[in-house]
């Protein structure tokens, strides 16, 4: 609905723009894309993560494909219509007369030429001899293949992409792993990607999606938005002294380890029937991390079980943090998704009457006098905020205690 109002006409204007407006015109596209991502209101998220998430190819590349498809058809139009007699004039002012230098004719001519067509603009006549399929295929090619050279220049000066660079595929989708038919031989940067078609696991897929972007709100991130320094970002749910990043949580967290067993012990295994039995423990800690969300495992099959682990991993990790993440909404005044009642997950309300009810029976309840809890172990051997069954006050007192960015 929006991208045909957005193309309208661009065979004419592309090019022909200036600058400033071209880029309000991506920005809807963008914005589009951050809706569906999840991701309004985040900072430093590059346009290159959110078109690459999706498949969405570039709107400057869609003007430019318009473009060149309607020098096909003025070339391919009858001698006498005056379509052909008015571009064959304006062409040859061009090139011979010196005229037409504010003329969509030579705006064509230079891009052409910078997307290596060149030849059909010298010999205009061999856009005529091959189908309007294959002239099509041959405009897709040679401007994508452009702007993928532009986006490689761009990234390369950008550090905080590094990660991502390494997770996503850029290579042309294999027809083992495309989801339809139409994905095979597709850029990797033009195919979405598959995590985000899960419906079931909503919750786990946002996490993902913000562990990709490297905005998910762990300390290492408050602490960035604050223009705090990194060391500020320290874990509230262990006395490690770690910074808490995205790594931290997926390979080191103590607090996790219960989590973390389960969900590597699924990713080794697939991953090493699918790698020839190579351990994927035994690879950089880099590596793990982007093999965890979402880079390349050795087979389809085995990227969806690491998937569905992950996600599993990071909606308990998250479920655990709940009260973290809530210290740090009302210590802040930020609106970070705390737990699946965001998402229309939580448990129905009681009704007056019957919290009220509830709230009684509980205060009747004799004291256990058996076995003690394991929060009641944890803390008689001195573990409590060490262990990974940590108390929800303890974690609450180490996030305000952290917030105050003091200690």
């Amino acid at each position: 609905m929006v991208r045909p109002i957005l193309e309208y006409a661009s065979e004419l204007w592309c090019g022909e723009i200036p600058l400033d407006l071209a880029a309000k015109a991506e920005a809807v596209q963008t914005n589009f894309a951050r809706t569906v991502l999840g991701l309004q209101g985040q900072r430093a998220l590059t346009h290159t993560f959110m078109r690459a998430e999706l498949g969405l190819e570039k709107l400057a590349s869609r003007w430019e494909k318009l473009r060149l498809g309607y020098w096909r058809r003025i070339q391919a139009a009858k001698p006498d219509r005056a379509l052909a007699i008015v571009a064959a004039a304006r062409r040859r002012q061009l090139r011979w007369e010196g005229g037409a230098e504010l003329s969509w004719m030579k705006q064509t001519r230079t891009l052409l030429r910078e997307r290596g067509l060149e030849e059909y603009w010298t010999t205009p006549n061999l856009t005529t001899t091959i189908d309007k399929d294959e002239w099509r295929d041959k405009v897709y090619e040679q401007v994508e293949e452009y702007y993928e050279q532009e986006r490689e220049r761009r990234c390369a000066t950008m550090p905080s992409v590094a990660r991502y660079l390494g997770m996503k595929c850029w290579d042309r989708m294999s027809s083992d792993r495309a989801v339809m038919k139409g994905e095979v031989g597709m850029r990797g940067a033009l195919v979405v990607e598959r995590y985000l078609d899960d419906v079931q696991e909503r919750l786990g897929s946002r996490l993902k999606v913000m562990c990709r972007a490297g905005c998910l709100p762990v300390m290492s991130r408050v602490a960035w938005e604050l223009d705090l320094s990194r060391r500020h970002g320290k874990c509230p749910l262990c006395d490690s002294g770690e910074v808490e990043d995205v790594e931290h949580i997926l390979l080191h967290c103590p607090a996790h380890q219960h989590h973390r067993s389960k969900m590597m012990a699924s990713a080794a295994a697939v991953y090493a029937t699918a790698n020839n039995g190579a351990e994927l423990g035994d690879s950089g800690e880099e590596t793990q991390v982007r093999v965890l969300l979402g880079a390349r495992a050795g087979s389809k099959a085995a990227e969806d079980v690491i998937d569905v682990q992950v996600k599993r991993f990071l909606v308990k990790v998250w479920k655990k943090r709940r009260r973290v993440s809530q210290a740090i909404n009302d210590r802040l005044g930020r609106q970070d998704v705390v737990w699946a009642k965001d998402w229309g997950w939580s448990k129905p309300q009681l009704s007056d009457k019957r919290a009220t009810h509830r709230r009684k029976c509980r205060a009747k309840r004799p004291l256990s006098t058996g076995r003690p809890s394991m929060v009641g172990e944890a803390r008689a051997a001195g573990s409590g905020h060490n262990s990974a069954v940590a108390t929800a006050p303890d974690a609450v007192a180490g996030a305000r205690r952290r917030l105050c960015f003091g200690v």
